[in-house]
């Protein structure tokens, strides 16, 4: 989302045009639509040259988690922190070995929903940005 509302000169959204339109002229098409593309595989390879292009500018960027690995002591939190290192594994984000290189740290799952699933309480979250 931050991509989108990078109105910086040379931002990301500077950034993300250029690769649109160098794509428009390379593939000579008249009128960029995305429904006009006769494959899906156009398509992806336009969304890799994007996602390629941010990622050298520096402008995409994928978390660092850290997992407080000394709260997941059940072997069910176990399971958990296992099925975590995955997803962020799949999401191209990598594992911190200490606390302070990371951007997300991940605690496990309050012992009170784990325990009681139709819980209703309300939890309130504070986001902690590091810039």
């Amino acid at each position: 989302f931050e991509i989108l509302i990078d109105f910086q000169p040379g931002g990301a959204l500077c950034h993300l045009f250029y690769i649109i339109f160098k794509y428009k002229h390379e593939q000579k098409i008249p009128k960029l639509d995305l429904s006009i593309f006769g494959k899906k595989s156009q398509i992806v390879e336009l969304f890799c040259q994007i996602e390629s292009c941010l990622i050298e500018n520096n402008r995409l960027l994928f978390p660092t988690c850290y997992f407080r690995a000394d709260l997941f002591e059940s072997p069910e939190q176990q399971q958990l922190l296992e099925r975590l290192r995955d997803i962020v594994r799949k999401h191209k984000g990598q594992i911190a070995e200490q606390m302070e290189d990371a951007d997300h740290i991940i605690y496990p799952a309050v012992s009170d929903d784990i325990a009681d699933p139709t819980n209703n309480n309300d939890h309130w979250v504070r986001v902690v940005r590091k810039r």
